[in-house]
């Protein structure tokens, strides 16, 4: 990323991407699911990355639905995961000064 003031961070107007990938894991109590959010602005100047650990814990039954896409939406336990980090990388822009990125309502679920 190249070096920029604060004072030029405040005249970017940059759009934002973003890319989240989980993996699962079965352990005795549950699921774990392990993930990794960036967010990243065109021009490039802001990155924000983060990983985490999102333990289910509960019924085989219960478990299942939250892993289950909706309609062809992602699953509820990712949509959590992105919710929660979209909102962290929202209040990152916030601090900076730079514009809100877009927070999608629901993810759609990749074309095979």
């Amino acid at each position: 990323m190249p070096n920029v003031r604060v004072k030029d961070l405040l005249e970017i107007k940059p759009s934002y991407s973003y890319d989240l990938t989980c993996d699962e894991s079965d352990v005795p109590e549950g699921k774990i699911i392990k993930f990794f959010f960036q967010l990243t602005s065109k021009p490039d100047v802001v990155a924000f990355k983060m990983e985490g650990e999102l333990f289910l814990d509960g019924s085989k039954g219960d478990i299942d639905q939250l892993l289950a896409p909706k309609k062809g939406n992602v699953p509820p336990a990712t949509q959590i995961i992105l919710s929660e980090s979209l909102g962290i990388a929202v209040s990152l822009t916030q601090i900076l000064g730079l514009p809100r990125p877009r927070i999608p309502l629901a993810l759609k679920e990749a074309s095979q």
